[in-house]
């Protein structure tokens, strides 16, 4: 069988976000052949990412350009691409018009279609009411209705795609193999006299909020915090460590690739995010397959994420301070809600989810292998019914 992939971004910003994992486009390798089409002007290597199709034959087909004016342009190239692959199935992460060529062209040559969807774009609008959100909107309108099925990455997010007009939608929550993260048994501080905190986020304000949890840290004199994440806002947040007198207890890391951020883990006491957007925040789940006990901020989907397990709390810098001198001075709770977030994490892991994903994919093209039969039959039928013969 064979795949088509829209991918939401240009492959070389997994590459540089390192963000190339196993079999990500080729769940259980049931795709001999994975074919991704690259909107971009920058190319990249088959090799920098194979893994996303595990040992499935893998091919990039580059088109530029990327820009919605082109669309008629764009629609040309994807058909003809079409024809010469004759995918058994197109898999759309998109956004906005890349989205609507993939659901355009998976209908008008007849192929079964997936969305999946890692966000409320309609909470996203409103925390940047751009251009470019307030166009996109119109092609949701078109494309969600048009896919056989919308995978979400969590039950948060069915309202938002049925409002809509998607039809089939099932949650796979996204992948996280567990067994990269060692599984702590021991909760005794790393550092006797200090909490060492983690969090790994994207420097981008307000949706992304770090600041709120150094001024947490200036709070807790006995915390450390060491903050994983780049983004357009890192001068502020540079700004905010400096203003809160934090330099000594505040490290910031801007990128660290996919296959070392276990080790980071590890070396952590407590994981604790702010946050005022979430499509799914694949960095609690990580946390809990580490067996850290998690503070997030009370903020969807993560309590769905969570599971009970962690602390929830308000964004403030008081509520978090309070939740970590909690942790801080309970080994404890730091042991029962570590245990309780890797339990959690174990009934979520990757493996669970691939096998959920390929289970889903499978069903959606032997119907549609069936749909096709019954169809062509009753052209048969009734073309041999009408000729009398």
């Amino acid at each position: 069988m064979k795949i088509l992939v829209f991918p939401h971004d240009p492959l070389i910003k997994y590459v540089r976000k390192g963000e190339i994992k196993e079999r990500y486009w080729n769940p259980q390798g049931m795709f001999e052949a994975v074919h991704i089409v690259d909107f971009t002007s920058e190319p990249v290597e088959v090799g920098d990412v194979q893994r996303v199709a595990g040992e499935a034959e893998l091919t990039i087909h580059s088109i530029t350009p990327r820009q919605f004016w082109r669309i008629p342009f764009l629609a040309g190239r994807v058909d003809r691409l079409i024809r010469e692959i004759a995918p058994d199935l197109i898999r759309n992460h998109a956004f906005a018009h890349i989205g609507a060529l993939g659901e355009r062209s998976a209908g008008r040559h007849g192929i079964p279609s997936v969305i999946s969807v890692h966000g409320d774009n309609d909470e996203a609008r409103r925390l940047h009411p751009t251009l470019r959100y307030t166009v996109a909107r119109y092609f949701e309108v078109y494309s969600y209705p048009r896919a056989d099925l919308v995978i979400t990455v969590t039950d948060y997010l069915h309202s938002y795609v049925r409002r809509y007009g998607a039809k089939s939608i099932e949650t796979v929550f996204n992948k996280v193999d567990i067994e990269r993260f060692r599984a702590r048994s021991v909760y005794a501080l790393t550092d006797e006299k200090r909490l060492e905190v983690l969090t790994v986020t994207r420097l981008e304000l307000p949706n992304k909020d770090p600041n709120t949890l150094i001024k947490a840290i200036k709070r807790l004199p006995s915390a450390r915090l060491t903050l994983i994440g780049s983004g357009p806002d890192a001068n502020t947040v540079y700004a905010c460590i400096r203003k809160e007198g934090v330099e000594d207890r505040v490290r910031v890391i801007p990128r660290v690739p996919h296959s070392d951020i276990p080790a980071y883990y590890a070396a952590a006491d407590v994981f604790a995010i702010s946050t005022g957007y979430e499509g799914f925040c694949i960095p609690v789940l990580e946390a809990m397959a580490a067996g850290l006990p998690v503070v997030a901020s009370r903020k969807d989907p993560i309590p769905e994420v969570m599971g009970g397990t962690g602390l929830l709390v308000e964004r403030t810098p008081e509520a978090f301070a309070d939740a970590l001198t909690s942790l801080y001075q309970s080994e404890t709770k730091r042991a029962a809600l570590g245990l309780a977030a890797r339990a959690r994490a174990q009934t979520i892991d990757g493996a669970t989810m691939e096998r959920r994903e390929a289970e889903l994919l499978r069903g959606l093209i032997e119907t549609s292998r069936q749909e096709s039969g019954e169809k062509r039959s009753s052209s048969l039928y009734a073309k041999y019914h009408h000729s009398g013969e």
